[in-house]
Formats: structure tokens, sequence, C-alpha cells
């Protein structure tokens, strides 16, 4: 083997401008407004001037660059997928109470509720109230910032569309952060495989209900037909005051695993450099080195081989031979990243040993954290609400359940204490019951015959089982010869104690 120290050189030269570049990109990470491009792309809102400045938050074209590859980051790179994944469980893995709305029992035919019927449509629950609707929906928040949700007013029911086809949007005139009406651009291909391209205006909930709607928007050739028969009911995230769109969640976590990749990628460098060589000669000659280490490089072809040098060879083992970059030094930048997208650190990186102590300690949600999902589910739990106003005309305060991280049997421990006090009902404490316990109901309610805590009916029935019962003698009031009428003497017996 021929050893090139001036290959191994400029190896390390490299790796050392390398890190100079990262502290330069580091510090640049001040300027990250910059290079996430906050300027105007030419965006301007139906009403007034042009409105784009730095109160004005992302302009349309920025937010779906950077949504297009937050999504691919998303769906190919590990933290931002484990982070999105995190935050859609914490958010989504407990429920929302639905007052009127019987969760539980699968839809059965009849009259039932606006709510019920709400709930029931399939449609709904495979675009709203379902395990992959909360899945699809909540990747918005994450890559988007923007959840623009279509629904159809003679059906009740709907879907998400995607923000790519959003082109325009309609402004309040005196609230830049209220958005009236979304364009859509889009292509539909029809059962021959033809495409055409379609545009149409959809208004949103936040539109004023005394104010008729539009017929059309825009002028001449980009006068375009406002749907009569669609009303969106759009959702933003992080958004500021005056901004007219949201921020996604994983975009300051961005630039911070960029930064975690490359330095990954720097520590293999270094890492298969390490591994390259294994001993340094030292030698007066340069011939006599290169005679050395070619002797040491062939040791190895068989077991026990020697090697044999002058007295003027110095042959030195590298302490770092099979030994690796230190990738626990990286920590700090996943710990930044975790921080960025709002996730514990244990959590993202599935390692315990980072919070620094046990692993019951790692395994609970870090209060901080859990107050954040909770902001969360109270954000979703007004969509929902909206929902139910727009889908049956009623107001229904949905309500999101705790997400504190209680042991199973001390939850149904509070569950029947809470039955037994009467602070509940029977159907409350069953539908609890359930949830906690993962049983699927068979029967839409509780057994017969159980009995009831505190009330009249219960406490009679408690006091008549409690009274101690006399059971009647075999042969009392029979007269046959078992004794059923009595001797002489005990009749003597008796009167003398009378």
């Amino acid at each position: 083997m021929d050893f090139n120290f001036d290959q191994l050189a400029e190896n390390f030269r490299f790796l050392t401008e390398e890190n100079v570049e990262l502290r330069e990109d580091l510090d640049r990470i001040r300027q990250q407004m910059d290079i996430l491009k906050w300027e105007d792309q030419g965006w301007k809102a139906l009403y007034g001037p042009e409105q784009y400045s730095e109160d004005s938050g992302f302009s349309l074209d920025t937010l779906k660059a950077v949504s297009k590859e937050l999504k691919e980051e998303v769906a190919g790179s590990a933290y931002p997928k484990h982070a999105n994944e995190l935050r859609q469980s914490y958010t989504f893995g407990k429920g929302f109470v639905i007052p009127g709305v019987d969760q539980l029992s699968t839809p059965k035919a009849g009259r039932k509720s606006k709510l019920q019927a709400f709930w029931d449509h399939p449609g709904n629950q495979r675009y709203i109230f379902s395990k992959q609707a909360h899945t699809e929906n909540h990747v918005a928040s994450s890559t988007t910032g923007m959840l623009v949700w279509l629904g159809d007013n003679r059906t009740k029911t709907g879907r998400p569309i995607p923000f790519s086809e959003i082109s325009a949007v309609y402004l309040n005139p005196d609230y830049l952060d209220e958005i009236w009406a979304y364009r859509r651009d889009w292509d539909t291909v029809d059962h021959t495989g033809k495409s055409s391209a379609r545009s149409m205006w959809y208004m949103t909930d936040s539109y004023p209900e005394d104010l008729p709607w539009p017929k059309r928007l825009g002028s001449g050739t980009e006068s375009v037909p406002v749907s009569q028969d669609h009303t969106v009911i759009d959702l933003k995230f992080n958004a500021q005051t005056g901004w007219t769109f949201g921020v996604p969640d994983l975009l300051a976590g961005r630039v911070w695993n960029r930064k975690y990749l490359s330095m990954i990628k720097h520590g293999e460098e270094v890492s298969a450099t390490l591994a390259f060589y294994s001993a340094k000669v030292r030698n007066k000659s340069r011939a006599g080195a290169t005679n050395v280490g070619l002797q040491v490089a062939g040791a190895g072809s068989k077991p026990g081989a020697t090697i044999a040098y002058g007295q003027d060879n110095e042959v030195d083992v590298f302490s770092s031979a099979g030994k690796t970059y230190d990738f626990g030094g990286l920590r700090i930048f996943a710990a930044i990243y975790a921080a960025a997208v709002g996730v514990p650190l244990t959590d993202l990186s599935a390692d315990p040993s980072s919070a620094g102590s046990s692993y019951g300690s790692a395994a609970a949600l870090m209060p901080s954290a859990r107050r954040k999902m909770e902001d969360r589910r109270n954000i979703w739990a007004w969509w929902y609400t909206r929902l139910f106003k727009w889908g049956t005309g009623e107001v229904v305060r949905v309500t999101p359940e705790s997400i504190d991280e209680t042991e199973p049997y001390r939850n149904l421990q509070s569950i029947t204490l809470a039955y037994q006090s009467g602070l509940i009902h029977a159907d409350e404490a069953r539908e609890a019951y359930l949830k906690a316990t993962g049983i699927v109901p068979r029967h839409d309610a509780p057994p017969e015959g159980f009995l009831l805590p505190n009330n009249e009916a219960s406490a009679a029935s408690a006091a008549s089982a409690s009274l101690p019962k006399q059971a009647a003698s075999p042969d009392q009031g029979v007269k046959n010869g078992t004794g059923g009428e009595l001797g002489k003497d005990k009749q003597d017996l008796l009167s003398q104690e009378d």
C-alpha cells in the first residue's frame, strides 16, 4: 500500500475549511429571514394597493415554495418525519368531546339528529373524523401552516384541497389577515383521459353573513366565477397579527436539520479517514519510511507475520485506529431542532439518556410540551366547532379531552369514583371506560339490572339487602314424628319459663 501523506493532509485541510464554512453558516442564521426569502414576490391583494410588507408575513408564492420543500423533508428525512408524527400523536392521540354525538356506536339506519348524521356521514368520517383524516389534515400544519378545507353546501361533506392549487386570495379590505375567499386553479381529467384547466373562487365561512356572495371576482380576462355551492372552512397555524397566512410548524427547525445532516456527513468523512490509516513511520529518509510502511501494510496478509526495520525507523500505531468520529457532539443540533419544532428531544431521538434522567422521567411528556399540544388541540376544537356550525347550523362546543398521562388503573379508579359519587351518568362512565380500556362495544347500553349508585332506588335496595333474614323451621306449625309437635317435657319447660 502506498501511503499518500499529502492526500491525508489535503483531506484534513478540507475538513477544516468545511468547519469554517459551517461557523459562517451558523452566523448567518441571524439573517434567516433573507435565507427564507421574506420579500415581496408579486402577491397582490384584490382590494387596494399592493399589501405586502414585513408585517404581512409570507407571500403566497414563498409559502408554496417553502411548503414544497418541507413536504419532501417530511417524506424523506428522519427528524422532520418523526417530528411530524410525534406532533400528530400528541394532537390527536386523545379524542374530542362532541356533545350530542355518539362516537362509539356503529352508525345505524333510521332518523338521526343533524349532529349525529353529520358525524356518521361516510365522507365526513373519511376527511374529518377518522385517523386517516387526522394524519392528512395534520400534515398541513407541519408543512404549510394552512388547512384549506372545501365543503359542499348541498351534501354537507367535503375534503381538503392542496395548497399548491391556491393561486390568489380575496381579503377583508380592512383586515389583511382575514381571508374571505380562495382562488383555486387545477386540472381535471375526464373519462377519456383528456385534461382541462379550471379556475374557481370559493368563499370562506369568515365572509360576513349580511353580505351577498359575489358571482365573479376579478376583471377582464382575470374574471373568475365564484362557486355558490361550496364554502371553505380554513385554518391557519402560527400566524401573527396582520399576517395573511400561517407558518409551518417545522419551518423553524429546517435550517438546523440541514446543519445536523451536514455534520453527520462530515463525521462520516472523518471516521473513514481515521479507519484508513493504522500506523505512522518515522525515518530520516523518505525511502526508508516508505519501505517500512510497505512492510506494515503487508503484515496482515497472514497470521503471525513480522516485520523488520532498521534502528533509525520508528513505527507508532495510531491511538485512533478502529475509532470513529464522536457523533455525540451532534446532539446540540438535534436539541435545537427539537426545540424549534416543539417536541421533547427524548421523543425525537428515541434516546431516553438524552433526558439526563431515568427512563420513567423521559417517557412522560414534559409539561411545557404538553401545554403546547393542549393549545394546539384547542385550535382544532375551534375548527371542529366551525365545521359543525356549517354542517348542521347548530353551535356545538367541541372540547378536547385531557392529555395528562395517567396510569390506566388510576384513570379507571377516577372514573369509578366519579360515578359512585353520583357526579357523572352511567352512559358517561361507560363511554370513558370503553375508551380507557380499548373495549369495542357490542351493545348500545349497559347491562340491565345493575345497581345504580347514590339514588333512592339503590338506597332502598341496599337497606333491604342489609336486614338479616330469619329462615323458617321446616317443621314450624307441623305435627309429625320428627318433633313437629312438642313433647310433654318441652311443653312443661316452656310453661315454667313463662
